[in-house]
């Protein structure tokens, strides 16, 4: 998680601090896991990862071939793998449309 950063104490202090405001809010010490990971999801998972896109406007995305088009010309490639099979099995099994 943190192996971008810069490791030392302070780092150290702010984790505790973060799991601190959790615990002094009710959340008990197993369940300050859950907001914690959250927050660690969408910075390292998604902050990161969006500002190092090779573009930063929506019109900008779609010029370089990054767009909805992308992901559901890949659906389409993916359409008779044995996952979508198995998701339209189940999808038919409970009254799906699939």
């Amino acid at each position: 998680m943190d192996s971008a950063a810069t490791p030392g104490a302070a780092r150290l202090r702010h984790h505790d601090w973060v799991r601190g405001t959790f615990q002094r809010a009710g959340f008990s010490v197993p369940m300050t896991a859950h907001p914690v990971a959250v927050r660690d999801s969408y910075v390292y998972g998604f902050a990161k990862q969006d500002r190092g896109l090779p573009f930063d406007t929506e019109e900008e995305a779609a010029a370089k071939g990054f767009g909805l088009d992308l992901v559901l010309n890949a659906l389409k490639k993916e359409r008779d793998s044995e996952l979508v099979g198995a998701a339209e099995a189940r999808a038919a099994r409970v009254g799906g449309d699939g």
